[in-house]
Protein backbone atom coordinates (compact mmCIF):
# COMPACT_ATOMS: atom_id res chain seq x y z
CA UNK A 1 0.00 0.00 0.00
CA UNK A 2 1.36 3.49 -0.97
CA UNK A 3 0.18 6.61 0.70
CA UNK A 4 -0.65 9.62 -1.23
CA UNK A 5 -1.26 12.84 0.73
CA UNK A 6 -3.44 15.86 -1.35
CA UNK A 7 -3.73 19.49 -0.02
CA UNK A 8 -5.87 20.59 -3.03
CA UNK A 9 -8.46 19.21 -5.31
CA UNK A 10 -10.36 17.57 -2.63
CA UNK A 11 -14.00 17.19 -3.89
CA UNK A 12 -12.43 15.79 -7.05
CA UNK A 13 -10.66 13.25 -5.47
CA UNK A 14 -13.60 12.14 -3.50
CA UNK A 15 -15.85 11.70 -6.45
CA UNK A 16 -13.54 9.90 -8.61
CA UNK A 17 -13.30 13.11 -11.09
CA UNK A 18 -9.60 13.10 -10.52
CA UNK A 19 -8.04 9.98 -11.48
CA UNK A 20 -4.31 10.58 -10.95
CA UNK A 21 -1.76 12.87 -9.97
CA UNK A 22 1.58 14.24 -10.76
CA UNK A 23 4.72 14.31 -8.76
CA UNK A 24 8.30 14.79 -8.97
CA UNK A 25 10.28 11.58 -9.34
CA UNK A 26 11.49 11.39 -6.11
CA UNK A 27 12.88 7.83 -4.71
CA UNK A 28 9.58 6.65 -3.86
CA UNK A 29 7.93 7.01 -6.96
CA UNK A 30 11.40 5.34 -8.12
CA UNK A 31 10.58 2.59 -6.20
CA UNK A 32 7.01 2.24 -7.18
CA UNK A 33 7.55 2.45 -10.99
CA UNK A 34 10.62 -0.01 -10.71
CA UNK A 35 7.58 -2.39 -9.03
CA UNK A 36 4.82 -1.71 -10.90
CA UNK A 37 6.96 -2.60 -14.06
CA UNK A 38 8.07 -5.49 -12.72
CA UNK A 39 4.44 -6.41 -12.79
CA UNK A 40 3.48 -6.05 -8.90
CA UNK A 41 0.38 -5.06 -7.96
CA UNK A 42 0.46 -2.07 -6.29
CA UNK A 43 -2.93 -0.22 -3.67
CA UNK A 44 -2.47 3.21 -2.81
CA UNK A 45 -4.16 4.94 -0.13
CA UNK A 46 -5.12 8.50 -1.20
CA UNK A 47 -5.43 11.06 2.30
CA UNK A 48 -6.04 14.91 2.54
CA UNK A 49 -3.35 16.59 4.46
CA UNK A 50 -2.08 13.75 6.15
CA UNK A 51 0.64 15.13 8.70
CA UNK A 52 -1.91 17.17 9.79
CA UNK A 53 -4.74 16.90 12.38
CA UNK A 54 -7.22 16.90 9.51
CA UNK A 55 -6.13 13.59 7.87
CA UNK A 56 -8.59 11.64 6.40
CA UNK A 57 -8.40 8.68 4.20
CA UNK A 58 -10.59 9.82 0.95
CA UNK A 59 -10.04 6.33 -1.59
CA UNK A 60 -8.46 3.31 -1.94
CA UNK A 61 -7.45 2.47 -5.61
CA UNK A 62 -5.42 -0.20 -7.08
CA UNK A 63 -2.55 1.70 -9.19
CA UNK A 64 -3.67 1.51 -12.77
CA UNK A 65 -0.26 3.20 -14.17
CA UNK A 66 3.20 5.18 -13.68
CA UNK A 67 5.23 6.67 -15.92
CA UNK A 68 7.69 8.95 -15.64
CA UNK A 69 8.01 12.30 -17.96
CA UNK A 70 9.88 15.81 -17.19
CA UNK A 71 7.39 18.43 -16.82
CA UNK A 72 8.32 20.77 -20.09
CA UNK A 73 6.39 17.69 -21.88
CA UNK A 74 3.69 17.70 -19.81
CA UNK A 75 0.25 17.98 -21.78
CA UNK A 76 -2.63 20.37 -21.30
CA UNK A 77 -4.86 16.94 -21.27
CA UNK A 78 -2.84 15.51 -18.59
CA UNK A 79 -3.02 18.85 -16.16
CA UNK A 80 -6.55 18.78 -17.57
CA UNK A 81 -7.02 14.48 -15.90
CA UNK A 82 -4.67 15.71 -12.40
CA UNK A 83 -7.75 18.47 -11.77
CA UNK A 84 -6.64 21.84 -12.80
CA UNK A 85 -8.52 24.05 -14.93
CA UNK A 86 -5.07 24.30 -17.60
CA UNK A 87 -1.41 22.97 -18.25
CA UNK A 88 -0.68 26.87 -17.26
CA UNK A 89 -2.58 26.23 -13.74
CA UNK A 90 -0.60 22.65 -13.50
CA UNK A 91 2.68 24.32 -13.92
CA UNK A 92 2.06 27.77 -11.89
CA UNK A 93 0.72 25.68 -9.23
CA UNK A 94 4.63 23.59 -9.41
CA UNK A 95 6.40 26.50 -9.70
CA UNK A 96 4.83 28.25 -6.19
CA UNK A 97 5.20 24.46 -4.49
CA UNK A 98 8.71 23.01 -5.22
CA UNK A 99 10.57 26.69 -6.01
CA UNK A 100 12.95 24.77 -8.40
CA UNK A 101 15.50 26.90 -10.28
CA UNK A 102 15.64 24.25 -13.00
CA UNK A 103 12.13 23.20 -13.12
CA UNK A 104 11.42 22.51 -16.74
CA UNK A 105 14.60 19.96 -16.21
CA UNK A 106 12.52 18.23 -13.78
CA UNK A 107 11.52 14.72 -14.00
CA UNK A 108 7.97 13.77 -12.76
CA UNK A 109 5.59 10.82 -12.41
CA UNK A 110 2.06 10.71 -13.53
CA UNK A 111 0.40 7.85 -11.77
CA UNK A 112 -3.28 6.89 -12.44
CA UNK A 113 -6.18 4.85 -10.88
Amino acid sequence: MVLISFSVLRKKIVSGEKKQTIRLLRTQWKRVLAQFTAGKKIDLQLYWKSRTPQRALLREEPLKNIYPKYLREITEQEAKQDGFSDLTSLLLWFKRTYKSTNFNEQQVAIIQW
